[in-house]
């Protein structure tokens, strides 16, 4: 019998007399020389021998130094090998435990033998460490994990099975686990050797590291560890059965060639209960949990646990923590109902184990969770040797970014790492390839990540995308987020005083990146282009608009501008609807001299836009008949320059007229480089060669 010295209130006189090792007549200073058998196995469920079994008695809540050092001078009566009393995998201690000392406890040490296959796989790494407090003669079976590195055409010696089961339960053993070293494989068949006995039924499925088991065949990836997992069922109709089958294992490889194959015996029992008993064993369970910082999460663990008898029902009871806090970690529900007592009546399963994980720092939690077994007898509750554990590994951590550089176009390799990269763009038109940039953002927690940006900037010409100018997302565990930031500068950003004033060109913002205690803070630079390195010149030639030529075909030749939100051009081409509008620059006539077409001259001409408020031009040089400089940086030497009372929407012009032209608040230039007929041929007509530069600001 194991006791502890706390327990939920369900019976709580009963529990004081109970589980006090010290009864009302006893001395207070009393120690009880109690029995305790531990029994060590492998996952197979076989005995193991050898095994180093050492036990020291601390006060709850010692230290982890204090617990060391307990160890370090463990006597040779309390420590001793499984096996050396001539019973397999048995060894016996018997333990003075001071009765009257509610905050004794006793602490197991099981250290496996010097082998490869046990080393660094156990709970607790090289070894395992149990808490009981025994009152009375206590059992306590403890299983060391086994793993088996093997290599294709390896003769490979599998362990016997054993298991016993009750009519309407079921219990599970296995074969591993097996480390497959050189290969892939695939377990490709089991086999029994004869029919299983009638009523009993068995599954055979493959664990595959902590994943759930899957059915055979299974693949498993090199280097992966994997068991073979035996769950045998007995029918409630079942009878009392003792055999011995003989099974085979198949392993290959992923093309069909054989890996590795061993034959072993599996024992199998059959033990029918009577109407009121305890278990025939307990079950054995681990899960391993992640959790975050600040967050609460509840893990469902399914398990299945039968009350296969007829006449009384059996109560279990989660004993408290041994290890950690129970406000961070705890069983909070059996078979969906909260707290840590359940009643089982005959007949039903108890089939999920509800585990809360709410971790207050970043570390690895461990707890092994003891759930007691009660039978409800006509005299009351009696225990069972049977318990119910299941062993916790909780790992926590707390969200956490930071900034992918390598991967974020902001910025740039330098000769100190990656360094912020500036953007550029111009005012009317976007330039894509300079003026955006991408800012990356890693999620390395294992949790998922609130991120909120906040662009922070005086001028207004920088956007988040698609968080605009502040927004927030979530990032997966280990996920990237990636959100561009464009470059959009304005005219009244870059002219603050007016297009004739001192200019502002370099821009700063701070993108402000927050995510719980977590900040960082990434410079955006923007450097707005020259006009000339922003506009485009083209050549056209014009016609008077709908004129017709000696073979009856029409022209309607304009210089078209394009005008959209971050967009501003010069198209040219033919108006084939013979319609023009506002934005539409074209020859409405043409004056010319003498007999076409060898002996005229043309002397002028007239350029007109289709409404009233469409384009207006404004002449600011004449008798240019040859450019000092590329047009697109002569508009510089007009641009503040002209007569602001002179602009027209219908101008005559002549060769060798400059003369800047507008829509809105975006500027072109346009140079008249010659007036003349294309040819003398009598299909000629007059024509209007042009140069323009467009846009500016």
């Amino acid at each position: 019998m194991v006791r502890r010295s706390a327990w939920i209130a369900f019976a709580a006189v009963w529990l004081l007399v109970q589980w006090s090792c010290q009864s009302p007549v006893e001395p207070t200073a009393e120690v009880v020389s109690t029995p305790v058998v531990v029994i060590v196995r492998d996952q197979s469920g076989q005995p193991l021998n050898g095994v180093l079994v050492q036990w020291v008695i601390v006060e709850r809540g010692s230290s982890q130094a204090a617990i060391e050092a307990a160890f370090a001078r463990v006597p040779g009566a309390q420590q001793a090998y499984t096996g050396s009393g001539g019973s397999p995998g048995y060894v016996a201690f018997s333990i003075p435990m001071p009765v009257a000392n509610e905050n004794a406890l006793v602490l197991l040490k099981t250290i496996p033998p010097p082998d490869p296959a046990y080393r660094g796989f156990q709970k607790n790494g090289d070894f395992r460490l149990d808490t009981i407090v025994p009152c009375g003669p206590t059992s306590v079976v403890l299983t060391l994990i086994r793993r088996i590195p093997l290599v294709c055409n390896q003769s490979v010696q599998c362990s016997p099975l054993k298991v016993t089961v009750a009519p309407g339960q079921a219990d599970t053993v296995a074969q591993g686990d097996f480390v497959q070293t050189d290969a892939d494989v695939v377990v490709q068949q089991v086999t029994f050797d004869r029919p299983l006995p009638p009523g009993v039924q068995v599954i055979v499925r493959v664990r595959i590291g902590n994943g759930p088991p899957v059915p055979i065949p299974a693949a498993v990836p090199q280097g992966q560890p994997y068991r073979i997992e035996f769950t045998v069922a007995a029918a409630p109709t079942a009878t009392t059965l003792d055999t011995v089958l003989g099974v085979t294992i198949v392993v290959t490889q992923p093309n069909g060639s054989p890996c590795w194959d061993c034959t072993f015996p599996f024992e199998l029992h059959v033990r029918p209960q009577l109407q009121c008993d305890c278990p025939v064993s307990g079950r054995q369970y681990a899960v391993n949990l992640t959790g975050c910082i600040g967050t609460v999460s509840n893990t469902t663990l399914r398990v299945d646990f039968l009350n296969p008898n007829t006449q009384c029902s059996f109560r279990f009871v989660v004993q408290p923590n041994r290890q950690e806090d129970p406000s961070e970690l705890s069983i909070v529900a059996l078979n969906a109902t909260p707290g840590q007592s359940l009643d089982l009546f005959a007949g039903q399963r108890l089939d999920s184990i509800r585990i809360r994980f709410a971790p207050r720092a970043v570390r690895t939690y461990r707890e092994q969770f003891v759930i007691r077994v009660f039978r409800q007898t006509a005299q009351g509750l009696q225990l069972c040797d049977s318990v119910i554990t299941v062993d916790v590994t909780a790992t926590s951590d707390t969200p956490r970014f930071e900034i992918d550089s390598a991967r974020s176009t902001l910025f740039r390799p330098g000769p100190r790492g990656y360094e912020p990269d500036t953007l550029e763009n111009c005012v009317l038109r976007d330039d894509p390839l300079r003026s955006i940039g991408t800012l990356c953002i890693r999620n390395t927690s294992r949790c998922d990540l609130n991120l909120t940006a906040l662009l922070q900037q005086a001028s207004g010409v920088f956007v988040l995308d698609p968080w605009q100018s502040q927004g927030s997302t979530t990032i997966r565990a280990g996920d990237t987020a990636c959100f561009t930031v464009h470059f959009q500068p304005t005219q009244a950003a870059v002219y603050p005083q007016g297009r004739c004033a001192p200019e502002q060109r370099n821009f700063r913002g701070t993108i402000a990146l927050r995510s719980g205690n977590q900040s960082a803070f990434v410079p955006v630079f923007g450097y707005a282009s020259l006009d000339f390195e922003c506009s485009s010149k083209a050549t056209a030639v014009l016609y008077k608009f709908g004129v017709q030529d000696s073979n009856g075909t029409r022209y309607y030749i304009t210089m078209n501008i394009i005008e959209s939100d971050r967009d501003n051009r010069l198209v040219i081409g033919e108006q084939l609807d013979g319609r023009t509008d506002s934005v539409d620059i074209y020859v409405e006539q043409l004056v010319t001299v003498g007999p076409p077409p060898n002996d005229a001259n043309i002397t002028s001409a007239v350029l007109a836009t289709g409404a009233a408020a469409g384009v207006e031009f404004n002449v600011v040089a004449s008798n240019m008949f040859g450019l000092p400089m590329d047009i697109c940086e002569l508009f510089n030497q007009y641009r503040c320059s002209f007569n602001p009372t002179q602009w027209r929407n219908r101008l005559t012009v002549r060769e060798g007229d400059v003369l800047l032209f507008r829509k809105n608040s975006a500027y072109g230039i346009l140079w008249v480089k010659k007036l003349s007929w294309s040819n003398r041929s009598p299909q000629a007509l007059p024509q209007v060669e042009v140069l323009t530069c467009y846009p500016f600001n």
